[in-house]
């Protein structure tokens, strides 16, 4: 007995002298980083705690909220699988209004707008290269529909007609990564800009084309040509022109150079879409000369079904949220998670819901201030603390491979990265030793670049490994 009694005091005294390294260690990887001329004005965060146990490892203003960039997105994830599981789909019914003699159709053709943000996604088998335009015909040859005398109609009843969340940059609203979740998105609301730049610096910049739908937009170009190896410096700013202002520069000494743009009608641009199918393989009569509206107020009872688009699983979509951090995707769940079928689904209301969620979990309301739910805005305020305690929480639930398979690999840690100006972030999980560490990291108003600070994030959890 008395042997088994020392054994287990040498244990306990050797693992208390090894957690005595390890604070020493981190501890002085902390000092040096908020020591850093970078940091001199800049407020940092951060909490690591022992997953198993939940007691905190090493902790530094966990309770400050602080803006959290793309970190939000794990919030939004974790929220969508619990309330609506790993293997849930959104579903776009397709119905008609009026009779089809003799192959024509007197009426319109409605679509019942459903939130779902991958309609016409390049990203998934079963969306991509416009397959389902083909489905959509399909149910039109099916119905014996070969010509119609009518509209399309994007029905949006249950959303809002506000895409995009208040307080984003107008900066960043006319660009891929700002595109607004509507009740009914087409190729994720984005299209490509070819440019063809001058041949030397100061030189104007055409545009070619749009891809993949011909003459997605109309720009009002000022754009001028940069050095060569200059890089991409161009913003598209949704300003009152018809789509926007095109500014900045694209390098000289390329023939192509391609930036991409958010679209404020993805109604629209599914019509124009659907207008140009044959160029996508896709023939049908009726989509010749189409003509559509996107109604807010439309009543659709009556309709006769012709099918549906069923989007991949929800478990597919934050994969592809959280790995390739799609703003649209987070603006659309957060939207969903709001859908009551009482008033038209909108941001407020989503997050609102979703932090009455958390709080109902153990997180203050107060350490979990959303604006958005892809950490866009940089009016988000969130603590290290609400964030660990939602990595926590994922750990312990069925959806947590779907949760954890999303979170992309960096610096050899499986983490979520967040970046807008001034701030950069990571939240995640880092397994060394037999054990794993569940962390959160956000740093704001830090001096000099973003590539500088965040290698010397990385210094201080890498002393985790």
């Amino acid at each position: 007995m008395q042997q088994k009694y020392s054994i287990t005091v040498l244990s306990l005294f050797l693992s208390v002298q090894i957690f005595a390294q390890f604070s020493e260690k981190i501890n002085g990887a902390w000092q040096r980083f908020v020591s850093d001329p970078q940091m001199k004005y800049a407020m940092a965060s951060i909490l690591i705690v022992d997953a198993s146990s939940g007691s905190t490892i090493f902790s530094k203003n966990e309770h400050v909220g602080l803006a959290p960039a793309s970190t939000l997105k794990v919030v939004t994830a974790a929220t969508a699988l619990e309330m609506f599981g790993p293997s849930y789909r959104f579903v776009t019914q397709v119905g008609y209004k009026g009779t089809i003699q003799n192959g024509v159709l007197n009426g319109n053709i409605i679509l019942e707008a459903s939130g779902d943000p991958t309609l016409g996604s390049w990203r998934y088998a079963s969306t991509k290269n416009f397959a389902q335009l083909g489905e959509l015909a399909g149910m039109l040859e099916k119905a014996g529909i070969r010509k119609m005398e009518g509209q399309w109609i994007v029905n949006e009843s249950g959303y809002s007609s506000q895409a995009t969340p208040g307080g984003w940059p107008f900066d960043d609203m006319g660009n891929y990564y700002g595109a607004g979740a509507a009740g009914f998105n087409w190729y994720e609301n984005q299209y490509d800009l070819i440019l063809n730049p001058g041949t030397a610096e100061g030189k104007p910049v055409k545009i070619a084309r749009t891809e993949p739908v011909p003459d997605a937009v109309d720009l009002r170009n000022e754009l001028k040509t940069g050095p060569a190896g200059s890089g991409d410096r161009a913003i598209i700013y949704p300003d009152l022109w018809p789509n926007g202002t095109v500014r900045g520069t694209v390098p000289a000494g390329v023939k192509e150079f391609t930036i991409s743009g958010s679209i404020a009608e993805p109604a629209d641009y599914f019509f124009r879409t659907a207008r140009n199918a044959s160029l996508f393989g896709v023939k049908s009569e009726p989509f010749n000369g189409l003509q559509g509206q996107r109604s807010f107020s439309f009543e659709s009872s009556g309709s006769k079904p012709l099918g549906q688009w069923t989007s991949p699983g929800l478990d597919s979509i934050v994969y592809f949220f959280l790995q390739k951090s799609v703003n649209l995707y987070g603006e659309a769940l957060a939207k969903h998670i709001g859908k009551d079928g009482k008033e038209p689904a909108g941001t407020e209301k989503g997050v609102k819901r979703i932090r009455e969620f958390w709080k109902a979990r153990g997180i203050d309301d107060a350490s979990l201030h959303m604006y958005d739910g892809s950490g866009l805005s940089p009016s988000n305020r969130v603590t290290a603390r609400a964030l660990v305690q939602v990595m926590q929480y994922a750990r312990t639930r069925d959806w947590f491979g779907a949760f954890y398979e999303g979170l992309p690999t960096i610096n050899g840690l499986k983490m979520k990265s967040g970046s807008i100006t001034g701030v950069r972030a990571y939240t995640g999980y880092i397994s060394s030793g037999g054990k794993t560490y569940s962390f959160a990291f956000i740093v704001n108003n830090f001096d000099g670049s973003s590539s500088s600070i965040m290698q010397k994030m990385f210094t201080v959890l890498n002393t985790l490994k």
